[in-house]
Protein backbone atom coordinates (compact mmCIF):
# COMPACT_ATOMS: atom_id res chain seq x y z
CA UNK A 1 0.00 0.00 0.00
CA UNK A 2 1.70 3.71 -0.92
CA UNK A 3 1.99 6.38 1.50
CA UNK A 4 -0.56 8.21 -0.91
CA UNK A 5 -3.25 5.84 -0.64
CA UNK A 6 -2.42 5.14 3.44
CA UNK A 7 -3.27 8.83 3.81
CA UNK A 8 -6.36 9.15 1.01
CA UNK A 9 -7.91 6.31 3.73
CA UNK A 10 -7.09 8.13 6.75
CA UNK A 11 -8.23 11.55 5.98
CA UNK A 12 -11.54 9.82 4.58
CA UNK A 13 -12.13 8.15 7.86
CA UNK A 14 -11.36 11.05 9.88
CA UNK A 15 -13.79 13.14 8.34
CA UNK A 16 -16.39 10.46 8.60
CA UNK A 17 -15.67 10.75 12.14
CA UNK A 18 -16.06 14.64 12.26
CA UNK A 19 -19.50 14.46 11.09
CA UNK A 20 -20.34 11.01 13.15
CA UNK A 21 -19.05 13.41 15.94
CA UNK A 22 -20.60 16.21 15.49
CA UNK A 23 -23.69 14.80 14.71
CA UNK A 24 -23.66 12.80 18.04
CA UNK A 25 -22.57 15.76 19.87
CA UNK A 26 -25.26 18.34 18.79
CA UNK A 27 -28.73 15.56 18.72
CA UNK A 28 -30.99 16.00 21.00
CA UNK A 29 -30.51 14.64 24.43
CA UNK A 30 -33.37 12.47 24.08
CA UNK A 31 -32.56 11.00 21.06
CA UNK A 32 -28.88 9.93 22.07
CA UNK A 33 -27.89 6.49 21.22
CA UNK A 34 -26.08 4.14 23.27
CA UNK A 35 -27.90 4.38 26.72
CA UNK A 36 -26.04 3.06 29.34
CA UNK A 37 -22.93 3.43 28.51
CA UNK A 38 -21.01 5.59 30.79
CA UNK A 39 -20.70 9.02 29.36
CA UNK A 40 -16.97 9.82 29.94
CA UNK A 41 -15.99 6.68 28.17
CA UNK A 42 -17.87 7.46 24.99
CA UNK A 43 -15.89 10.38 24.79
CA UNK A 44 -12.63 9.44 25.22
CA UNK A 45 -13.28 6.35 22.76
CA UNK A 46 -14.70 8.91 19.99
CA UNK A 47 -12.06 11.23 20.32
CA UNK A 48 -9.24 8.87 20.50
CA UNK A 49 -10.46 7.27 17.53
CA UNK A 50 -10.61 10.90 16.31
CA UNK A 51 -6.60 11.77 17.53
CA UNK A 52 -5.97 8.01 16.15
CA UNK A 53 -7.04 8.91 12.40
CA UNK A 54 -6.08 12.23 12.75
CA UNK A 55 -2.34 11.52 13.28
CA UNK A 56 -2.40 9.08 10.61
CA UNK A 57 -3.78 11.35 8.13
CA UNK A 58 -0.74 13.86 7.85
CA UNK A 59 2.38 12.84 6.20
CA UNK A 60 4.70 14.66 8.30
CA UNK A 61 5.50 13.37 11.96
CA UNK A 62 5.79 16.97 13.20
CA UNK A 63 2.02 18.22 11.90
CA UNK A 64 0.34 15.59 14.51
CA UNK A 65 0.43 17.88 17.71
CA UNK A 66 -0.96 20.86 15.24
CA UNK A 67 -3.89 18.33 14.87
CA UNK A 68 -4.02 17.30 17.96
CA UNK A 69 -4.30 20.45 19.53
CA UNK A 70 -6.92 20.94 16.67
CA UNK A 71 -8.86 18.36 17.30
CA UNK A 72 -8.79 19.22 21.52
CA UNK A 73 -10.06 22.80 20.09
CA UNK A 74 -13.02 20.70 18.20
CA UNK A 75 -13.93 18.75 21.31
CA UNK A 76 -14.17 21.74 23.53
CA UNK A 77 -16.03 24.08 20.65
CA UNK A 78 -18.55 21.54 20.96
CA UNK A 79 -18.78 21.29 24.23
CA UNK A 80 -19.46 24.88 24.38
CA UNK A 81 -22.45 24.71 21.32
CA UNK A 82 -23.73 21.94 23.55
CA UNK A 83 -24.51 24.12 26.10
CA UNK A 84 -26.73 26.42 23.58
CA UNK A 85 -28.94 23.79 22.66
CA UNK A 86 -32.25 22.20 24.71
CA UNK A 87 -31.64 18.90 26.09
CA UNK A 88 -27.82 19.38 26.07
CA UNK A 89 -25.51 20.45 28.88
CA UNK A 90 -22.16 21.78 28.42
CA UNK A 91 -19.47 19.75 30.64
CA UNK A 92 -15.77 20.54 31.57
CA UNK A 93 -15.52 16.63 32.25
CA UNK A 94 -16.52 15.78 29.01
CA UNK A 95 -14.13 18.65 26.64
CA UNK A 96 -11.39 16.70 29.27
CA UNK A 97 -12.53 13.19 28.53
CA UNK A 98 -11.93 14.33 24.90
CA UNK A 99 -8.65 15.95 25.15
CA UNK A 100 -7.38 12.64 27.07
CA UNK A 101 -9.12 10.70 24.38
CA UNK A 102 -7.37 13.00 21.14
CA UNK A 103 -3.51 12.38 23.22
CA UNK A 104 -4.15 9.08 23.74
CA UNK A 105 -5.23 8.38 19.98
CA UNK A 106 -2.34 10.86 19.07
CA UNK A 107 0.11 8.38 21.31
CA UNK A 108 -1.41 5.28 19.25
CA UNK A 109 -1.19 7.13 15.79
CA UNK A 110 2.36 7.80 16.75
CA UNK A 111 3.11 4.43 17.99
CA UNK A 112 2.18 2.74 14.52
CA UNK A 113 3.74 5.50 12.60
CA UNK A 114 7.30 4.36 14.71
CA UNK A 115 6.53 0.47 14.44
CA UNK A 116 5.96 0.61 10.17
CA UNK A 117 8.34 3.57 9.10
CA UNK A 118 8.25 2.01 5.78
CA UNK A 119 4.37 2.76 5.07
CA UNK A 120 4.78 6.32 5.59
CA UNK A 121 8.09 7.26 3.24
CA UNK A 122 7.44 8.44 0.05
CA UNK A 123 7.44 5.95 -2.60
Amino acid sequence: MTVDLILRISRLVLLALIILVTYLSLVPGPEMPLPGVWDKAKHFAAYAALGFWGTLSVRNQNAAPWVTLGLIAYGFSLEAVQGLMPDRVAAVGDGLANAIGVIAGLISGLTIKRFFPRSWKAN
